[in-house]
């Protein structure tokens, strides 16, 4: 298949999610709810926070974490003899106290520069955007999420870039994790951005505990 063909064929897998609602799963914890079907996109709240996602995109809890998991697709690069299968993309979501009250930029810097000093301790390797105990300025960034003021911060994924989003309000700081491909590792990777910009757009605080 094609690179052409393989990125219509997620984008298709995406735009039809726009037609009908999928049945969200029962996780504990959490609430997927369903959308109008016009809108094809199913809601994630339950958490202090709420999010939309694909309708064809599926919602899991585990014990420390959350994750929102694409339909599951197969690629076979152009005169490739071996098949790749796994999720069209992947969202860790993760969830912290933030007890001070501190902004997105002040946690997260803090936050980075713990985990690099606990790699360090354990005389482990530490991919995040740390250079000489001091942050890589080149690595990060202040962003908007949802009209929120949030914290971007890029760790090294091997074949990939991670993505890490920290947005709070003064309470909880919510942690969003996404792998960027360069195309030429992945040829729908264009495709899995726009999605993750879509998520990420309709990310907010609510009311609930």
């Amino acid at each position: 298949m094609s690179r052409k063909a393989l990125t219509l064929s997620l984008m298709a897998l995406v735009v039809s999610s726009m037609a009908a609602c999928a049945s969200p799963p029962a996780t504990p914890g959490a609430r997927a709810t369903a959308l109008p079907p016009a809108l094809g996109l199913q809601t994630l709240s339950g958490q202090g926070f709420i999010l939309h996602y694909p309708a064809n995109a599926r919602a899991e809890v585990y014990e420390d974490h959350l994750c929102i998991l694409g339909p599951e697709i197969a690629i076979r690069p152009a005169n490739a003899e071996w098949e790749w299968v796994g999720w069209a993309y992947e969202m860790d979501i993760w969830i912290f106290d933030n007890h001070e009250g501190l902004s997105a930029a002040d946690w997260a810097r803090q936050y980075i520069l713990s985990q690099w000093r606990e790699a360090q301790a354990a005389g482990e390797p530490f991919t995040g955007p740390v250079v000489n105990g001091q942050i890589d300025e080149d690595a990060i960034a202040e962003v908007s999420v949802g009209g929120l003021a949030a914290f971007q911060a890029d760790w090294f994924g091997g074949d990939s870039t991670r993505r890490a989003i920290y947005v709070t309000d003064g309470k909880k700081t919510i942690n969003l994790i996404f792998n960027l491909y360069p195309v030429e590792n992945n040829p729908i990777a264009k495709v899995q951005e726009d999605v993750y910009a879509l998520m990420l757009s309709t990310f907010r605080f609510s009311e609930e505990p």
